[in-house]
């Protein structure tokens, strides 16, 4: 017969201390648990009181701040106060977003509106841009603005190896048959479809008849050789051409003026010595753009990220299920060019001074609206082109 378990005072002092290491064991974890709870719910409310307190102070400064917007004209800064005259030009252009169509304010000085945009897809296909009873008070010119954002798809609807041009050709003086005309800003032409952009826009312009035919393309200070955009070449089969004197510096640039005046004067000097006048719309920015000294969102090597830990004093590091992970605040500095009143008005008297009759704005809803005053239209009063 086996002896009981309770009849052997060392296994079941064993067996007891066990019990109670197990129950101090437990007691353990749930205090930690409970701990580390109310230290996060802690820092929760920490953190909420920071951002109250956060709220109390913007608020505060916002009282003690006695900048009165309204003094400068909607301004955060000390406008100038500028004088002269306003300036009268032949076509004052302004581009319309779809779906921001409210963006558009009828007392604009606008004598055509560029409705941007009906895109190519990937099939070689136009889509549609109904323009519906939008804009329809308004007494001036409007114009589908047709767009195609890829470098391959450009070549794959312009190059006449493939049957996509014909047919697109056909869409698109299909799609203008309820504007007054009809704009192409393929801003991706490959280097050996030039020949095909010339012989596209051709077939438009045949196909489209009395409407105007215009043409975006990007600024040049120069005439370059074997060009796709070609100035000359151009103004010799469409009705308009508008320069996109805008973008002397991008997103991914150094920092710097959209449209610097002396830039601008450089690309207004030779549009306006190879374009003629009558076709020549020059393009003026209302956007800006923000540049910052450090950017954060890129993949690394590991020695990569061993070297921004390392300048920025990090050695210490957490894991999240072995993975791991850190985190630290740097300052950064924003740098910011935007376009106002005053540098609008500073371009705008250098084209007319250039003698360039007609304008282009990218885009309606960007702008300073202070600027309208100082323009207006010798045909206010453009008669759409008959349907």
């Amino acid at each position: 017969m086996k002896p009981r378990f309770s009849d052997d005072p060392q296994k079941m002092l064993f067996a007891l201390v066990g019990y109670i290491g197990g129950l101090l064991c437990i007691a353990i974890i749930v205090f930690c648990a409970v701990r580390h709870t109310q230290k996060k719910k802690a820092e929760n409310t920490q953190i909420v009181l920071d951002l109250e307190a956060g709220a109390e102070n913007i608020e505060e400064e916002a009282l003690n701040d006695d900048w009165n917007a309204d003094e400068h004209r909607g301004s955060a800064y000390a406008r100038e106060e500028l004088s002269g005259e306003v300036m009268q030009f032949g076509e004052i252009w302004g581009y319309v977003m779809a779906k921001r169509e409210d963006e558009f304010d009828y007392s604009m000085p606008l004598t055509d509106i560029g409705y941007f945009s009906a895109d190519v897809n990937s099939y070689g296909e136009l889509s549609t841009l109904n323009r519906g009873d939008n804009f329809a008070a308004f007494s001036g010119r409007i114009h589908l603005v047709s767009t195609c954002e890829s470098r391959a798809l450009t070549h794959f609807v312009l190059d006449p190896a493939y049957s996509v041009r014909d047919r697109l050709v056909k869409s698109l003086i299909a799609a203008s048959a309820n504007y007054d005309g009809l704009q192409i800003d393929y801003e991706l032409v490959p280097a050996r479809d030039g020949k095909h952009f010339l012989e596209f826009l051709r077939l438009l312009k045949a196909g489209l008849g009395d409407k105007i035919l215009s043409v975006a393309i990007p600024a040049r200070v120069r005439t370059i050789k074997g060009d796709v955009y070609s100035y000359r070449a151009l103004a010799a089969v469409v009705d308009r051409i508008i320069v996109m004197a805008y973008d002397e510096h991008w997103s991914t640039s150094e920092p710097g003026s959209i449209a610097s005046i002396p830039w601008s004067r450089r690309v207004g000097e030779y549009s306006a010595s190879v374009i003629p006048s009558e076709k020549l719309v020059m393009g003026l920015p209302f956007y800006g753009r923000t540049w910052g000294d450090f950017t954060t969102n890129k993949a690394y090597y590991f020695s990569g990220i061993n070297r921004l830990l390392t300048e920025n004093h990090i050695h210490t590091i957490e894991r999240d299920d072995n993975v791991p992970y850190f985190s630290f605040k740097k300052e950064i500095t924003i740098t910011g060019y935007f376009e106002d009143e005053q540098s609008l008005l500073a371009r705008t008297r250098l084209y007319k001074d250039l003698g360039i009759k007609n304008l282009a704005f990218w885009r309606v809803g960007q702008e300073d609206g202070e600027y309208w005053k100082w323009i207006s239209s010798e045909n206010a009063d453009v008669e759409p082109s008959e349907e």
